[in-house]
């Protein structure tokens, strides 16, 4: 067996999640124009590069950046940019009308109008705004939103039924005067529910279970039986259908509201429509990558690119998952975290030659990443999009929350990651050592340590500890004290695989569940060249933030 466990404080110098979101909060409060306190939507790394701003700064930018800032801040508490923190939440609140909704501004060709996608993102800001603050007039925000949502959904019922059980939205934009195409469902073009009302249920299920407000239920009841049972935006197998799109085969827009419709499955102890969403999940994960690369979106121009914005559906979904059923994801989800998201992270900035610009950006994710470089060489979209920023903190966030869970007397080690907690510390040295460290900070009866799929269960050694059994992936230890310390040891695989992404092929190299290496490697920006912190153990002396957050996602 190895060495003793390492003191409090003493932290292998492996991937801590907590680290990345003090690095992200650093962009997330950077990508600000101190002109107009406007974020930035896009940025250009090559070339000359710049920012830009787009439609999207209103409630898509804004809602998004509100909600990330506060999960990077649960994670490590700390207090930089809180004055651009306050500003973008009295933006958020400012970009209200009296009807309720959350409009963008005119411009020279628009109307003042509210997108459907930014109800959602709006939604999400204040949500998590809320579990952290408790504030009134977030609240008040928040019940007007749902209010209007319900006011301006169209509401239908299967012909030979009395009720009107789906609701959805004819269209992505709103405007004062109505919906701009109030006949779309009526003339055969069914618009897409990913792009308009499923996007909008996971906010939904999570204000309602934070305060109880009934339309927001209801909204995610109707919205999820319009697209699960009436839209046709699914086919039977998983896959999606085309047909009834305007971005064909968009990953994110269709994995953002699978994840949420199984957030409501849950809420709803619907096991048929979380059966569903497991179903849709296996295809999704077929269109991709082990290491967690997904393409933008499935027509011909835009399977070259990957949002981060759809890893982290992937991941929120593979995580709402395992715990329920399917313990099978947690391995993939540590995958994807260890790998696209910890790797496509901008923490070198030295390729970048506006150095005002990589500063700002230090911490961000990508845009429209290559499976193995942060710029993409296909098309000439933006190398980082705002939504995917705040998107890979909030995939940090997901993975950090959910590596330990606490069941009355029970706790599961569910993602193999350094983590702190009130009841339990974890050390972890992989890829460098199969070997993970528990100390005890309270009576645990059972604990249960995921062990990865690749590992003979007849090759695990334990220390400190009665091994009861296995449960599933999970091995179950009894008689953990307080105080405690106990050490879970397996040998490490190593193995090189051939993935498929973006029409071309790559020879990943393996140590346990992380990538060291990608053959082609990228040409702009390498992802999987040098990896600082997750190879050679050497153990550091920062402290791990031992804290539950009092926001809940």
């Amino acid at each position: 067996m190895a060495d003793t466990p390492p003191g409090d404080g003493a932290v292998p110098d492996t991937l801590t999640l907590e680290n990345r979101a003090t690095v992200a909060l650093h962009a997330l409060t950077n990508c600000i124009d101190e002109e107009d306190g406007r974020p930035y939507m896009t940025a250009d790394l090559t070339g000359a590069p710049s920012l830009a701003h787009s439609s999207w700064d209103y409630g898509s930018s804004v809602g998004r950046l509100v909600s990330s800032i506060a999960l990077a801040r649960e994670m490590t508490g700390s207090d930089a940019g809180r004055e651009v923190e306050r500003d973008l939440r009295e933006r958020l609140l400012d970009m209200f009308a009296d009807d309720g909704l959350n409009y963008r501004e005119a411009s020279e060709h628009t109307e003042p109008r509210a997108n459907m996608h930014d109800q959602r993102s709006v939604l999400l800001g204040l949500v998590t705004w809320y579990m952290q603050a408790g504030d009134d007039d977030v609240a008040a925000a928040a019940d007007d939103l749902c209010a209007a949502l319900r006011r301006i959904a169209v509401k239908e019922g299967h012909p030979h039924l009395a009720k009107q059980d789906f609701w959805y939205f004819p269209a992505v934009e709103y405007t004062a005067d109505g919906w701009p195409s109030p006949d779309t469902i009526y003339l055969g073009l069914a618009t897409d529910p990913a792009h308009t009302s499923a996007r909008m249920i996971g906010p939904l299920v999570r204000y309602h279970e934070v305060t109880g407000n009934d339309d927001a239920l209801e909204l995610a009841r109707n919205f999820a039986r319009h697209t699960v049972e009436y839209s046709g935006a699914f086919n039977d197998d998983g896959s999606f259908n085309d047909g009834v799109e305007f971005r064909t085969g968009h990953f994110h827009s269709r994995m953002v509201s699978v994840a949420a419709i199984a957030r409501y499955a849950l809420a709803d102890d619907n096991a048929k429509t979380l059966n569903w969403a497991a179903t849709v999940y296996d295809w999704a994960l077929r269109q991709g990558t082990e290491f967690g690369w997904f393409p933008s979106a499935l027509r011909e121009d835009y399977v070259h690119k990957h949002e981060t914005c759809a890893l982290v559906d992937m991941i929120e979904l593979g995580i709402l998952l395992g715990h329920n059923g399917y313990p099978e994801h947690w391995g993939r989800v540590e995958r994807f975290v260890r790998n696209h998201l910890a790797a496509s992270q901008l923490r070198d900035t030295n390729w970048i030659a506006d150095g005002e610009i990589a500063d700002r950006l230090r911490g961000a994710f990508p845009g429209w990443a290559a499976p193995n470089d942060f710029v993409c060489d296909v098309g000439d979209d933006p190398d980082i999009m705002t939504c995917c920023v705040a998107a890979g903190t909030r995939g940090l966030f997901l993975a950090w929350r959910h590596a330990v869970t606490i069941a009355d007397e029970r706790a599961d080690v569910n993602l193999l990651l350094n983590r702190a907690t009130p009841a339990l510390d974890v050390y972890s040295y992989l890829p460098s050592e199969g070997r993970i460290v528990v100390h005890a900070h309270r009576d645990l009866s059972p604990l249960r340590v995921r062990v990865p799929d690749w590992v003979d269960p007849e090759r695990v050694e334990v220390e400190g500890a009665a091994t009861v059994g296995w449960d599933g992936p999970f091995l179950r230890l009894g008689g953990v004290a307080e105080g405690d310390r106990l050490a879970v040891e397996f040998p490490v695989r190593e193995t090189v695989t051939t993935e498929t992404a973006a029409d071309r092929t790559f020879e990943a190299t393996w140590r346990g569940d992380t990538i060291l290496d990608i053959d082609p490697s990228g040409e702009t920006h390498p992802l999987y060249a040098a990896r600082d912190d997750d190879g050679t153990v050497s153990h550091r002396d920062d402290s791990l933030q031992r804290r539950w957050p009092t926001v809940e996602w």
